[in-house]
């Protein structure tokens, strides 16, 4: 082989020597900045894709408490009007409930007038003594029809669940030892035989010691015709529960247990005077 061709073939070996080094990292140099440029735009996809999730997520969370901050405003709104709704119909309630206690007044008097009574001689006696059954007439008012009528079915009686427990036991309790003097006076009217063994005073005594506790000794003391002396205490109990009703106060766990204790005696009583009018009704046919 001449000289030249020796230095051809080696300078051209040496050329694509260098052509493949060169090809070989001009290949991985774009195989590099192709992946590079890939890794890039998924980066910045990514990048767009969180920044786009972190505001949609700000605009759910606004969007959010706008729904709270509405609900909540609806909520007090709505729980403002309700205790205004609330509060006048308490109101209206005390009214008609005092209203209903003013019915009372007839048989207010008759309990009064009863006060010098006594009632067990009396009672006794009276059959003996028809003249006398005429000033039992006059103190028991005579026909009450009207006036029973009036007390029974005055609205005033439909607002228990809109007044405090202890002020509707008030009213019951004083409205039965009211009740409890005209069926007294009634059964004297009638001039009954034996009027004194129809008539019991425990359960009227018993609504009164559970509604005034303090009073018990006076009231263990006291005849039946004393009793017409508590029914101011009563009032003013009833009027003191009024006052706290119109002023909001809460009802606390021993004045609902209170009125609960006075209630029991009440129905108690209540059954009992209904049994001695029936029986006094009875004799008088």
């Amino acid at each position: 082989m001449q000289g030249w061709q020796f230095w051809f073939l080696l300078l051209l070996n040496v050329a694509i020597g260098v052509l493949i080094f060169i090809g070989r990292n001009w290949i991985k140099a774009r195989i590099e900045q192709s992946v590079r440029s890939g890794f890039e735009a998924k980066r910045e996809a990514l990048r767009s894709d969180l920044r786009r999730s972190e505001e949609e997520l700000k605009s759910d969370l606004r969007s959010k408490e706008a729904e709270i901050t509405a609900l909540r405003d609806g909520i007090l709104s709505g729980r403002t009007q309700r205790q205004a709704l609330v509060d006048k119909r308490r109101l209206e309630a005390i009214d008609g409930l005092w209203a209903a206690f003013t019915t009372l007044a007839p048989f207010t008097m008759v309990s009064k007038m009863m006060g010098s009574i006594n009632f067990d001689v009396a009672a006794k006696e009276v059959h003996q003594y028809p003249n006398t059954q005429q000033l039992f007439r006059m103190i028991s008012g005579g026909d009450q029809t009207e006036n029973l009528a009036r007390m029974a079915q005055h609205p005033g009686r439909s607002q228990q669940p809109f007044v405090s427990p202890l002020a509707w036991a008030y009213f019951s309790a004083y409205q039965t030892v009211v009740f409890g003097a005209y069926i007294r006076a009634k059964v004297l009217e009638i001039g009954m035989k034996d009027a004194h063994k129809l008539i019991t005073h425990e359960p009227i005594k018993n609504v009164l010691k559970t509604a005034l506790p303090h009073y018990s000794q006076f009231i263990d003391e006291q005849p039946v015709g004393a009793y017409h002396l508590l029914l101011d205490e009563l009032e003013k109990h009833l009027i003191a529960e009024l006052q706290k009703m119109i002023r909001g106060d809460e009802q606390d766990q021993a004045s609902v247990d209170q009125a609960a204790r006075i209630m029991e005696m009440v129905e108690k009583a209540s059954a009992k005077l209904a049994e001695q009018e029936v029986e006094a009704g009875a004799a008088l046919s």
